[in-house]
């Protein structure tokens, strides 16, 4: 038996989440909290092989090719090129910015890293195809203050993306 999920539907505007549906499928016009049986009547189920690739699913980083970075007090470190990026070290005030192609496919592996922002998020992907992020030893990201916005964006989180990213 091939394995299954069911797609949570949220509505997502201007970068920012304003709204997570709590059950699978379900619109959120109307009401925000939708009956169970609208829920069940409209929830799709995808074969998991269909949805994710085996890099998506991968539990280990390849690390053949990967470049070591160490963060440092004050300086953000910008990944503007596809590949595997070894993250470690402790710093404050450092946001690591992912403004890579559109067909960039970017690893950060997180090996002991702890970074701590007052207003801006840790981890900021700007662009790229897609962003794995994978631990390999115990690190810590955190936003000590408010979020500060890049523009018009709301950079509301610790790991903030404007594009796709695996955990």
């Amino acid at each position: 038996m091939k394995p299954t999920f069911t797609r949570i539907k949220s509505l997502i505007t201007a970068g920012a989440l304003l709204a997570v549906s709590l059950f699978a499928g379900s619109s959120l016009t109307g009401s925000l909290i939708p009956t169970a049986a609208a829920a069940a009547s409209s929830a799709e189920t995808f074969v998991m092989e269909d949805q994710f690739t085996d890099r998506d699913l991968a539990q280990e980083p390849d690390l053949s090719d990967a470049v070591a970075l160490t963060v440092t007090d004050g300086t953000d470190l910008e990944i503007t090129e596809a590949g595997v990026y070894v993250l470690s070290g402790t710093a404050s005030e450092v946001t690591v910015l992912v403004d890579a192609s559109s067909d960039a496919k970017v690893q950060l592996v997180l090996d002991g890293l702890t970074l701590t922002n007052a207003d801006s998020p840790c981890i900021y992907v700007k662009s790229a195809d897609k962003v794995f992020i994978t631990t390999i030893s115990d690190s810590s990201l955190s936003v000590t203050g408010a979020f500060a916005a890049d523009g018009s964006t709301n950079t509301d989180g610790v790991i903030f993306s404007k594009d796709d990213l695996t955990l």
